[in-house]
């Protein structure tokens, strides 16, 4: 039997500004820091929330280079994602009884981030096209620079968000994008995976035929599709090296309901922010219906749509889908002396690994993980 080779990672997706998607957030530098999951991952999923590396490049390189320090594996994830940093709330006004607060650096809230989805090509027939941004290839190719400029050789393309399926322009829109990132990461020597979601496996195909691409395959959006997994693996295994293994329990219209009561909320608030500041001294006034009032309450409610219990639960927590005879087909691969990435995206745990160890591991171990 071949050794047994596959590298278990996690995702760093808090690289712009210590900003973050998701609540609770999924990366390791907002669960600890990278030096707390030494020799307990191998391999990163460094996620870049800046297009066109404008804003946050020196985020997103010493992030590369600390996990270079502490012999991780990174691959890079193209954008799907920009941050937008809104004004908070004031502070709450010290009560009488309160003790004095310490000299030093006045309370400030941190800023208000929402995160606005971006990909490469948008339906033309969603509702509300202004609630997406289309990605640019000059958005692209700094990012995959870098990348090669630290020796990384795999990077992530996420073609949309699961359920969104590209209709005929989008694809057209996509093909020449891809055209120019594909020919450009070549030169790099990087190798592009599209990853699932959004994305009809004959689409995929068709694009693994043109562009020479390969599927970074996210177990969860299968799984929300409500596609056959063992089938997309055993038809696409030779083209797959990257897993996302993401335990979801609700349907698409629980993952939409929250992406759109966030996009809905965030407007809200900004609505009533602005409402606060144009009414002066007045705005501060504190009671029922106020401009303060009004303010403070769409930003919890703006809060409180942000949360995500469904989304990133541990591999090792009940839910719907039953990995089990997707790993036995997996360690068949690794068997063969296939290497594989194994991504948790979810809120790290080490319980994670140990889970999949428990499948894919021979009672005999010799090999590396």
């Amino acid at each position: 039997m071949s050794e047994i080779n596959f590298t278990i990672g996690c995702v760093e997706q808090a690289t712009t500004g210590g900003m973050d998607p998701l609540s609770p957030p999924i990366s390791v530098s907002k669960n600890g820091s990278l030096a707390k999951w030494r020799d307990k991952i191998r391999l990163l999923d460094l996620r870049v929330n800046d297009p066109g590396l404008s804003r946050f490049r020196s985020q997103v390189e010493d992030t590369i280079v600390r996990a270079k320090s502490l012999n991780l594996a990174t691959l890079i994830t193209l954008p799907e994602a920009i941050p937008e940093l809104i004004e908070p709330p004031p502070p709450p006004p010290p009560k009488p009884d309160d003790p004095p607060r310490p000299k030093g650096k006045p309370f400030t809230n941190p800023p208000v981030a929402y995160f606005k989805p971006c990909y490469l090509a948008v339906p033309r027939s969603i509702p509300d096209p202004s609630a997406f941004q289309t990605l640019s290839v000059e958005d692209c190719l700094p990012i995959l620079d870098l990348a090669a400029e630290h020796g990384l050789t795999e990077a992530i393309v996420p073609v949309s968000e699961p359920g969104l399926f590209l209709d005929p322009q989008a694809v057209i829109e996509l093909q020449k994008k891809l055209a120019a990132i594909c020919r450009h990461a070549k030169e790099k020597k990087i190798q592009i995976h599209l990853r699932n979601g959004g994305m009809s496996m004959d689409l995929f195909h068709r694009l693994q035929r043109e562009f020479g691409c390969m599927l970074a395959l996210n177990v969860g959006i299968a799984q929300l599709e409500r596609t056959d997994l063992l089938d997309i693996y055993n038809t696409n295994r030779k083209n797959i090296k990257i897993l996302l293994f993401q335990q979801v329990l609700p349907g698409l219209d629980r993952w939409k309901a929250r992406r759109e009561a966030m996009a809905s909320n965030i407007k809200i608030y900004k609505e009533r922010f602005a409402e606060f500041k144009a009414a002066g001294k007045a705005g501060e006034i504190r009671g029922k219906g106020t401009p303060l009032s009004c303010m403070l309450r769409s930003f919890h409610d703006y809060q409180d749509s942000c949360r995500n219990t469904n989304f990133n639960l541990g591999l090792f927590q009940s839910g719907e889908i039953n990995f089990v005879p997707l790993l036995r087909e997996l360690r068949a691969d690794l068997e063969q002396g296939q290497d594989r990435f194994l991504i948790m995206e979810m809120v790290p745990n080490i319980k994670n690994s140990e889970f999949l160890g428990r499948y894919l591991l021979p009672e005999i171990f010799s090999g590396n993980f």
